[in-house]
């Protein structure tokens, strides 16, 4: 007989979001809620953990404002989305699921 485990998880269950570096294992961990934006090297070891913008990508920058990454915009989407104004409006719950190991 097969077992299998799920979890699911609702937004507001979710209690920090987690970045660990993937050359010496450091982690650095926030609330969601909080304007979350990952540092672009370790604090432990300094390794690059998002590679600057092409100088003439960056001279252009300052002329027009940067794109947002998909992760930026999935950190600005989590904390709102777990805003009481915003999941009181819908209908619904969002939930996510796991395998449970």
């Amino acid at each position: 007989m097969a077992y299998e485990q799920k979890i699911l998880v609702a937004l507001e269950d979710i209690r920090s979001v987690c970045f660990q570096c993937k050359k010496c294992g450091a982690k650095i961990c926030a609330a969601p809620d909080s304007a979350l934006s990952p540092p672009s090297r370790c604090f432990q070891c300094q390794a690059e953990w998002i590679k600057p913008a092409p100088p003439a990508q960056a001279a252009l920058g300052q002329l027009m404002p940067e794109p947002q990454t998909p992760l930026v915009t999935f950190l600005k989407t989590l904390a709102n989305m777990r805003s009481t104004d915003g999941s009181n409006a819908l209908g619904f719950r969002i939930l996510l699921e796991f395998d449970g190991h």
